[in-house]
């Protein structure tokens, strides 16, 4: 069985194969326009659209237990928001748990040190959505 072309130098010199060849080289070639168009038109879509913002969990085993959760590891936590008009998408924050809440997003602000079964533990509250976290210190 034959594999399609790469370029025109692997096509026989025949009229019938030079001829469908050429076809599929259009056809190519006006599906690279038609997607630069498609792509222009959603950018334009979304840049004027007034978004109406849904919440994007994903299940996330590395993530470690807040203080107001139970004491285990992974739980759904917040990646971004999608716009269910336009489909855009937007991540949230990227940062260090204690640094940038799981849950919303938002900023994480340092409370205090509490003592814990003999050891410190540090304890970070999102200023947004009061998510609790606390990592031991060392």
């Amino acid at each position: 069985m034959a594999n399609l072309p790469k370029n025109n130098s692997e096509v026989p010199d025949n009229p019938k194969i030079l001829e469908q060849s050429k076809l599929v080289e259009d056809i190519k070639r006006k599906l690279l326009i038609a997607e630069k168009e498609l792509i222009r038109i959603i950018v334009l879509f979304q840049n004027s659209c007034e978004h109406d913002w849904k919440r994007i969990e994903e299940y996330d085993s590395e993530y470690t237990w807040g203080l107001d959760t139970p004491r285990h590891s992974g739980e759904n936590v917040l990646k971004g928001w999608k716009c269910d008009k336009c489909c855009v998408f937007k991540p949230k924050n990227q940062g260090l748990p204690w640094k940038i809440c799981y849950k919303c997003g938002g900023k994480m602000k340092h409370v205090d040190i509490i003592p814990d079964q003999g050891r410190n533990i540090s304890r970070h509250q999102c200023e947004k959505c009061g998510h609790l976290i606390g990592y031991q210190v060392v």
